[in-house]
């Protein structure tokens, strides 16, 4: 679903666009109105929608699209497909006809509307700018609630990603060939093992017999090997506004059987899956942002749905759900069920002995092994057997979902949605699924009271405070500084390998209101100087002929290098005692907190810090006299083109992100851009990082994540919770 700008806001300070006041803006609202009361939706308990019945193309009106819209049962299982696409522009640009009556919608869902219609025959579809009145808040609350139903129960999900060019078809033809034959099975996204599959789930499968002949004739020698990548023509499908929004994400995850359609390209979403991750081997890519926001959003989308997956098949039997619609015999089956899942695998077993056993004693024999009508007998009996035990896993799926949950919230909080309150409410069908009891979504609710409170349920189902890290100074106006604003990225380090708080386990409570988060935490240090932050640094500024660019390139390249000249020199004098190579090593760490160094990588960038961290540190006091120091640095490292691209590569991951700062205590580290010095650097109970909080009367804020070394393996933990005292953020 997308919140998207339809008609003038009923409240002040509601977040949608408008068209100014005119009589055709009124007469489209009177006909939208007209429309929807013709086809009333029952009360939520009936789990009711509506869905639209896209007519074939008529002639002479190629470019017209008209349908009727009907309401339907979800707890009957209707056939239909769902639609998932950005709104992209937002506009109400085009119509279409429904009912007889035109009906506004955007450009994106017209020309999805116009690649889905058939020729000869009537398609039924969901599309929530169609079948939901988005100028009805209380509709649109209660359809939120459904959507994982609607998307989990559509027979297939069209993935619109907008009209197809030469390079998006490229891409198309580059991810079937790359991936062809890649995790096939896990692609078809069934939703229950084989022992546990209705007989519709398990035809699917035939589904896959001609990807598998493909693989096959490409072995054979008859078909093209696959052609080569093409960085531009990933891009451009990227770049696509369907992967920014925030509502696509549920709709993936929910699909059954998502198809990604581009143009006149269609491809399965493993093929695209396997495909970004095939991509991300070229350095180019994940070296660029909008690649590796996108490769992120896709693996936190694949993350969730393996979740769902798991939880499904741990939780109940299809087989069992299945028994239970037979009524009158159900009694009987239930306890065949129960006893095939108490004796089957003994049944099985003796079986398969009894197969082994025929085959060994025609063979002893001299007949033919497999040439018998008893072995085909049991081995039928053995295939029943197998398709009658209820499989149930013995996976710690929630212990994997709470392991995953706050890395796959950040991943996701690069995605965009119209209403700042859609940022929480899109997550509802998933986070629900996964039983995360989140509020039910109401758009009267103000964005401060819905982000407090969906982080409130995190920190209370994931038993402890690593959604902190989430969050960050300046805040979300007016809630309390614990609250992540999920309507802004926060570009923070990598928590992965982090583990301050090793012993303590989290200890927290709310106060009556709500607004105070009440825990324990150790005050480890205070800071005692900001670096001054970087700015962002573009291309090499020989490499630009005209002056004012070149000019403009070369202010931020000095000024960049006096803030870095500055930190470290003092960082130098703070710490005097210790080696250049030990000092180093810190310093790289710091500087490369966003992702984390290991092994191969470690070394290959230690090597070129330490000489990047030697030309900065120099004394230029006496080189090149009619120049600053900074500048004589500056152009030192320019004239050195390694130096040079490591140097805007790191500020450029750095500037409009974190800051550098030292500490009273001599410890250095990064943090947010709003660390201030006299802020506090703390353990907080259980959490598994540093945090930076700034005291406010008797209570503190978060100021936000921070990365120091030697407090990132426990370090900065006492062994026990003695050091700990009582601590109210707010």
């Amino acid at each position: 679903m997308n919140s998207g700008p339809l008609w003038p806001p009923r409240n002040p300070g509601k977040s949608r666009r408008w068209f100014p006041s005119s009589p055709c803006l009124h007469s489209a609202q009177l006909r939208r109105a007209l429309l929807y009361a013709k086809h009333p939706l029952p009360g939520l308990s009936s789990r009711s929608i509506r869905v639209f019945d896209l007519q074939p193309s008529r002639t002479g009106l190629e470019g017209e699209i008209h349908g009727d819209l009907r309401v339907v049962s979800l707890d009957k299982d209707p056939p239909y497909e769902a639609l998932s696409y950005a709104w992209s522009e937002g506009w109400l640009s085009h119509h279409i006809v429904c009912d007889g009556l035109e009906l506004p919608v955007t450009a994106s869902c017209y020309n999805a509307l116009l690649r889905l219609r058939r020729r000869n025959r009537l398609i039924t579809l969901w599309v929530d700018s169609i079948c939901i009145n988005q100028s009805d808040d209380g509709e649109k609350s209660g359809q939120v609630k459904l959507m994982r139903r609607i998307y989990w129960k559509a027979e297939k999900v069209d993935i619109w990603l907008g009209p197809g060019n030469k390079d998006s078809d490229y891409a198309f033809d580059w991810l079937q060939s790359a991936t062809l034959g890649k995790h096939t099975l896990l692609g078809m996204r069934f939703r229950n093992f084989p022992g546990n599959m209705m007989p519709g789930e398990a035809l699917r499968a035939l589904r896959m017999l001609p990807e598998l002949t493909s693989v096959a004739l490409r072995r054979l020698g008859f078909r093209n090997s696959q052609p080569d990548y093409k960085h531009e023509a990933m891009r451009d499908l990227i770049d696509r506004d369907w992967f920014k929004r925030m509502w696509t994400m549920q709709e993936l995850v929910m699909a059954r059987e998502p198809v990604i359609i581009c143009g006149e390209k269609i491809v399965r979403w493993n093929n695209l899956l396997w495909g970004i991750i095939a991509a991300s081997e070229f350095a180019d890519n994940m070296n660029s942002i909008g690649f590796s926001t996108v490769f992120n959003s896709v693996l936190a989308a694949e993350s969730l749905w393996l979740d769902l997956y798991i939880k499904a098949e741990w939780n109940e039997a299809q087989v069992m759900r299945w028994l239970s619609g037979y009524t009158e015999l159900f009694p009987t089956l239930e306890r065949v069920a129960n006893f095939m899942q108490t004796h089957g695998h003994i049944i099985k077993s003796g079986q398969i002995l009894m197969i082994l056993l025929v085959i060994l004693i025609r063979f002893h024999r001299g007949l033919r092994p497999l040439d018998s009508m008893w072995l085909l007998l049991l081995s039928l009996c053995c295939a029943v057997t197998m398709v009658l035990i209820p499989t149930q896993t013995q996976w710690d799926w929630e212990g994997q979902a709470r392991s995953k949950i706050v890395g796959v919230l950040h991943m996701i909080r690069t995605r965009q949605a119209t209403m700042k309150v859609d940022k929480v409410f899109a997550l509802y069908g998933m986070l629900q699924e996964l039983g995360i009891n989140l509020d039910e979504p109401d758009y009267r609710k103000p964005v401060d009271q819905v982000y407090m409170n969906f982080t409130r349920t995190i920190i209370n189902w994931h038993r402890s405070l690593d959604i902190l890290v989430e969050a960050s100074l300046p805040g979300l106006p007016n809630a309390p500084s614990w609250v992540p604003n999920w309507s802004e990225h926060y570009y923070r380090v990598t928590s992965s390998p982090l583990k301050a708080a090793s012993i303590s386990s989290s200890r927290f409570s709310f106060s009556s209101c709500g607004r105070k988060l009440e825990t324990f935490s150790k005050l480890v240090d205070k800071i005692e100087f900001c670096a001054e932050p970087l700015q962002e640094q573009g291309d090499d500024p020989f490499a630009i002929d005209t002056a004012p660019p070149q000019l403009a390139l070369l202010s931020c390249f000095v000024r960049n290098v006096g803030a870095l000249r500055q930190w470290m020199t003092y960082v130098l004098q703070l710490q005097p005692d210790r080696t250049l190579d030990s000092i180093s090593q810190d310093l790289l760490d710091v500087t490369h907190s966003e992702t984390g160094l290991e092994g191969e990588d470690r070394y290959k960038s230690h090597q070129v810090f330490k000489r990047w961290f030697v030309v900065l540190t120099a004394d230029y006091s006496s080189y090149f006299s009619l120049c600053s120091p900074d500048l004589s640095c500056a152009l030192t490292l320019l004239t050195n083109e390694s130096l040079s691209r490591y140097h805007r590569e790191r500020c450029r991951a750095i500037a409009g992100k974190r800051t550098f700062f030292t500490t009273s205590g001599g410890r250095i580290g990064t943090g947010p851009l709003s660390v201030q010095v006299g802020d506090t650097v703390a353990i907080l109970s259980g959490l598994h990082v540093p945090m930076v909080l700034r005291r406010v009367g008797s209570d503190y804020q978060v100021v936000g994540l921070a990365y120091i070394p030697g407090m990132v393996l426990g370090e900065g933990c006492p062994g026990d919770d003695a050091d700990f005292q009582a601590l109210t953020l707010v």
